[in-house]
């Protein structure tokens, strides 16, 4: 491909005129300098019609390589590869395409490591997925564009295994005992049960260890990894911080009045909510864990609570969602649509999304307390939580109502999930998955008595042969 690399030429530099051309012709030279675009367009057109195709051919070549400038080429090779890892990966793929500098550019530097890292850091979806790619797979040598195309594919498998129903269904039995909470990662369960004890679980249903300490249900948990911490709140009024490699019971905070409903942490906070009207925003510094401040509006039942680096939302059972500064604990905003109170939420980038025992879930947009998208159904007293969006955010012209929605069962949390797996508390009935967009995917039923878990297992590869959907002992 010949590729001039420098610019297009100033119209208005006079060029050498032939020696040859007629007296007429150098008159029009003379003239055509104060005409417009449009009077010097028009010109042009009527000489091209004049023309031989032969001639037109070799005006074609000079003109193709005055107007084409390679905008890479063209960049110092540091800058044009700093250019380059601004693109997804589709785009990358078709940069390469285009010449054999450009494959360098993006082959033989950092451009696909880059890109990778960063989609693991800025996509959850693809943080999950990290968890389930072969060790192999995650080995420095392999290379990066080989590495990302084993992503996609292994993200569309597993979105395909969960639109056609591709998945193992597993019960977890739990000895009598109720499950108020539970969340999960690619190798355990970890619950809270009436009976006032939190379990970690394998998943083919084996009871690893038992926690104890709390006087009371363990209504909400969560834990991390990275941090080696469970945090629970229980109806005996206290928040525990547990160590997640030993068991060992760390903190016991105190200062709810009544029954913990709920709680999120991260690395530095650690907000939990009550049924004493009140959210507590506790400060996280390594070890130390103080309290910060209270937050007190609501006028009912603090029955979930959500937060980012930017703000705190809360529901309760006094019908509002409540909007708080994460920095300050100034309210910023109050939520009011729901004729009922609010028993559970989700908080992702730009986006509330609300259920009530009113039937409905609301769509609301965090930054203006507008409510964009109202689902109706019955009764709504938890989220299934498919897929983070954190990282991506729907305009809430792609949120469609559905009205198949109509059978969602009871449950206090599903925290963190994985796209492989799919947890319940479980309960009599049935479940439906929605995904990002919060339109039906489909729906789940399992009608059983008693209590224990239940476990939807999606197909991990999707060179692995699609397993029917069927129920099976543990």
């Amino acid at each position: 491909m010949d590729i001039d690399e420098g610019n297009v030429g100033d119209v208005s530099t006079p060029e050498p005129v032939p020696a040859d051309l007629p007296e007429a012709g150098r008159l029009v030279l003379s003239e055509i300098g104060s005409w417009s675009d449009s009077q010097r367009s028009d010109f042009s057109l009527l000489l091209l019609k004049c023309l031989d195709k032969s001639a037109l051919g070799v005006l074609h070549e000079t003109t193709d390589r005055i107007l084409r400038m390679d905008i890479v080429a063209s960049l110092p090779y540091e800058l044009a590869e700093h250019v380059l890892m601004m693109l997804d990966e589709r785009d990358l793929c078709r940069c390469e395409m285009v010449s054999k500098h450009w494959r360098s550019v993006v082959s033989e530097t950092d451009v696909w490591k880059q890109t990778f890292r960063r989609r693991l850091r800025t996509s959850p979806d693809w943080a999950e997925l990290h968890y389930y790619m072969p060790l192999q797979m995650k080995e420095q040598e392999l290379a990066y564009k080989a590495r990302i195309r084993a992503y996609l594919r292994l993200k569309s498998g597993l979105e395909e295994n969960w639109r056609n129903n591709n998945e193992q269904h597993r019960a977890v039995q739990c000895n009598g005992q109720g499950i108020y909470c539970l969340q999960y990662d690619n190798t355990k369960i970890v619950s809270g049960s009436r009976d006032n004890t939190i379990k970690e679980w394998d998943l083919q249903g084996n009871m690893k260890r038992q926690l104890e300490g709390h006087d009371g249900s363990v209504l909400c948990l969560q834990f991390d990894n990275d941090m080696d911490r469970i945090i629970s709140g229980s109806s005996d009024s206290t928040v525990r911080v547990w160590k997640l490699s030993t068991g060992e019971c760390t903190h016991v905070l105190r200062d709810h009045q009544q029954s913990v409903l709920h709680l999120r942490f991260n690395k530095n906070l650690l907000v939990s909510c009550s049924k004493d009207f009140t959210v507590i925003v506790w400060t996280i510094n390594g070890d130390v864990i103080e309290k910060r401040q209270s937050l007190v509006s609501h006028r009912a039942a603090v029955n979930v609570v959500e937060f980012d680096e930017r703000y705190i939302v809360s529901a309760s059972g006094d019908r509002s969602i409540k909007v708080w500064d994460t920095n300050t604990g100034a309210l910023v905003r109050n939520l009011v649509g729901h004729q009922r109170g609010i028993a559970c939420l989700q908080y992702r980038g730009d986006f509330v999304v609300s259920g009530s025992s009113d039937k409905f879930i609301r769509v609301w947009n965090v930054h203006t307390g507008g409510c964009l998208r109202v689902l109706s159904g019955k009764p709504v007293t938890s989220f299934p939580q498919l897929h983070n969006t954190t990282s991506r955010k729907y305009p809430h012209t792609n949120l469609k109502q559905t009205h198949s929605h109509k059978s969602l069962t009871p449950t206090q949390q599903q925290q963190h999930p994985s796209p492989r797996f799919f947890c319940r508390p479980r309960r009599a009935g049935a479940l439906r998955a929605l995904q990002r967009e919060l339109y039906c995917v489909r729906l789940l039923r399992h009608h059983c008595t008693g209590v224990g878990l239940q476990v939807w297992l999606s197909a991990a590869h999707p060179a692995r042969p699609h397993q029917p959907c069927v129920p099976r002992a543990v």
